[in-house]
């Protein structure tokens, strides 16, 4: 099922076998390595946000998160893999849309997730002054870096070839 990051993002988090809500989903933690959903932050009140890895989801629907129970939310720092992650994460929504040239296409407002695949299928960018808003493939992805997602030189080619065949 194809999920919008923004459609989860502040929804709640059920657990299965306590079958209570035990927070909003924070964030959506992507490995920028791979491109694929490594987990969530959860975000519980008066407690630091916690992290359920992909593997504990039972459900993601745009109604919340459906994770098998309590446990299943930890604290980062209890597991070392759960640090390791986050580290290396990357917000993905805000983050600058450039090409290889350093061409900049505008600001990543959203992106499309694939729930059976656990990644990213396209961006959606917001254009600048100059520049138009464009939905982006996933596979144009050069590489995911701090503030910045990197896209191919060829996209912008693509794009022009497109007009041009339009008008």
């Amino acid at each position: 099922m194809l999920v919008q990051a923004s459609a989860i993002i502040n929804r709640p988090v059920f657990t299965q076998n306590e079958n209570k809500e035990i927070g909003n989903v924070l964030e959506i933690v992507i490995d920028p390595e791979k491109g694929l959903m490594a987990g969530f932050l959860i975000s519980q009140i008066f407690q630091k946000p916690k992290f359920v890895f992909e593997l504990d989801v039972l459900d993601l629907t745009k109604r919340g998160l459906l994770i098998t129970s309590e446990k299943a939310a930890i604290l980062p720092s209890e597991n070392e893999n759960a640090v390791k992650i986050l580290k290396k994460h990357n917000k993905i929504i805000k983050s600058k849309a450039v090409t290889e040239s350093r061409k900049i296409l505008g600001v990543v407002e959203d992106y499309i997730l694939d729930t059976d695949t656990t990644s990213i299928v396209k961006y959606y960018v917001r254009g600048g002054l100059f520049s138009p808003s464009r939905i982006l493939s996933a596979e144009q992805v050069i590489r995911i870096e701090k503030n910045r997602i990197v896209f191919s030189d060829q996209m912008i080619e693509k794009s022009k070839a497109t007009e041009a065949a339009a008008v």
